[in-house]
This record gives C-alpha cells, structure tokens and sequence, in this order.
C-alpha cells in the first residue's frame, strides 16, 4: 500500500486536496487519511521541498529510462501476454463471419477489471470510431496491445503501466453487441493471434 506524507495548513485544503485526487483517480482519501497537528519551523519544511524535488527528479529520470528501453525494444525480450481480464473468449482471431477478426473477444460483466497485458507506456487512451472508450499501449519499438470497447478507462497518455495493472473496465462502447474487451496484439503493426502468446 503506498504511503503519501504532506503538509496541509487546514481542513478546507484537506478537502480541496481530495477533490482534486478523487477528479484524477476517481479515488476518495477522506477516509485514509491520519491528521497529526504540529507546529514545525520553516527549516523544516524547506527540506520537505528538497525532497519532494528530488522524488519529481526520481520519476522523470524512471520515465525517461522506460523511454529508452521502449526504444530499444527491450522491454519484454520475450512475448508472454497475460489475459486481459477475467471472462470467457467469445470470438477468437481470423476469419468471423465473412471478415478478418484481428483479435480477441473476451466477454465478461460491465465493469469487470482490464489488466495491461504487459509491461509499457500508454499512447492512446480515449474515444476511437468503432472501437468505442480504448487504451493502446506500446511495449516495444515494434509492439502493441489493444484494449476496446471499455466502459472506463484509468490510464492517460504517456503513462508507464506494470504487467497485471489496472487500466479500464470491461464495457460495450463503439460497435459492440454487449459487454466484452475486444484484444489485439499488434507487431510492427500487423494483427497477430494474442493465443499464442498468453502464458
């Protein structure tokens, strides 16, 4: 569980702090948060602002070394996918109905959690004709992962994600005939079987 320390001088900020989370994160900190009133020197917090520079330094230093690994196409050496959320397949890859499917339809309960599938960096995250609310995430110079139709979506454009995290919800946006993800797996922007490579 991650752990935040902050200075507040009143309430009426505690509240605007956690308005501004809650906009961001849909995340609501009221509740978790243990208020310690002290007086403390203006030493003091000059420090807490050193380090809370040096951490903003840390992250764009992490941001820019997952950059280069990007670029490098080192991320993940080796394709293993883990499945995309908790569902049934409902349609698989290649030819449906007359037409190419270039991924996975997974169906599963409005709402349910998407999980990346690996590790990467968001490069679109929002609204696409057909493919309804969808996040794409780039894990190497030459590969891609798709994730259609959601109901929400949690991760913004730039952002890095791990393997197994949260980035949307299950939904029926777009082109959809009822809840499911619709899962694509992309190299070098050629639709490949996501099957193969889940493990």
């Amino acid at each position: 569980q991650d752990e935040f320390i902050g200075i507040l001088s009143n309430k009426k900020e505690i509240k605007e702090l956690n308005e501004i989370i809650n906009k961001k994160y849909s995340v609501n900190i009221i509740n978790h948060i243990k208020i310690k009133e002290e007086t403390i020197s203006v030493e003091e917090i000059n420090t807490i602002d050193e380090l809370a520079i040096n951490i903003s330094k840390s992250q764009k230093l992490q941001n820019f070394m997952n950059s280069k690994r990007l670029s490098r196409g080192d991320i993940n050496e080796e394709i293993a996918l883990a499945m995309p959320t908790n569902g049934c397949i409902t349609s698989k890859f290649g030819k449906r109905w007359g037409k190419f499917h270039k991924g996975l339809d997974i169906g599963a309960p409005n709402g349910t959690d998407i999980y990346s599938s690996l590790d990467g960096r968001v490069i679109y995250s929002g609204w696409e004709e057909g493919y309804g609310k969808v996040i794409k995430i780039q894990h190497s110079s030459e590969l891609i992962t798709i994730y259609a139709h959601c109901s929400n979506l949690y991760v913004k454009v730039g952002q890095y994600v791990k393997k197994g995290e949260k980035i949307g919800e299950v939904g029926s946006t777009g082109r959809s005939t009822g809840p499911h993800v619709h899962f694509e797996l992309r190299k070098n922007n050629e639709p490949c079987n996501p099957l193969i490579y889940i493990k």
